[in-house]
């Protein structure tokens, strides 16, 4: 398996870039970059790669993966109806941002954290993959202030 660095092209100044329902099941893409990355996917049972861990999961998944942490896509040879969400937050975010704050200590052991890659199941998927569904829809100020819920 060759590895490639994924160049994330920022679609603006934000922190965040929203990839809304990706299709790459065709694909076998083991990649990393160095944004952090929330994934939901629904509707799909596949073979999660994150790192050297290797698990499956059905119906639908919840990931955090850390900055520079390899992973494969989650959809890599799904056949079914599905819909995914990929939300990529820049490290300076995490620099910047939420290391300075105090009131955003547990968002920052979060993101440390990530970087083994951390899978959410039950009311926390449902409830953030939820609301990663709508966030294409919303404007841009809006968009900010509901990732910013979401993490």
């Amino acid at each position: 398996m060759k590895i490639e660095l994924e160049s994330i092209s920022p679609q603006s100044k934000s922190p965040f870039r929203l990839l809304h329902d990706p299709k790459l099941n065709h694909l076998f893409y083991w990649h990393f970059h160095p944004e952090f990355e929330l994934v939901y996917i629904e509707g799909a049972k596949a073979t999660r790669h994150v790192g050297d861990h290797i698990s499956t999961y059905s119906e639908s998944d919840l990931v955090f993966i850390g900055s520079n942490i390899p992973h494969l896509n989650f959809d890599h040879g799904v056949t079914t109806t599905y819909r995914k969400e990929v939300l990529h937050i820049k490290p300076l975010f995490k620099e910047m941002v939420v290391a300075e704050f105090p009131e955003l200590q547990s968002l920052n052991r979060l993101m440390e954290l990530s970087r083994y890659g951390l899978a959410f199941t039950g009311k926390i998927k449902e409830e953030v993959g939820g609301l990663m569904k709508g966030l294409y829809l919303l404007p841009p100020f809006q968009f900010f202030m509901e990732t910013i819920r979401i993490l």
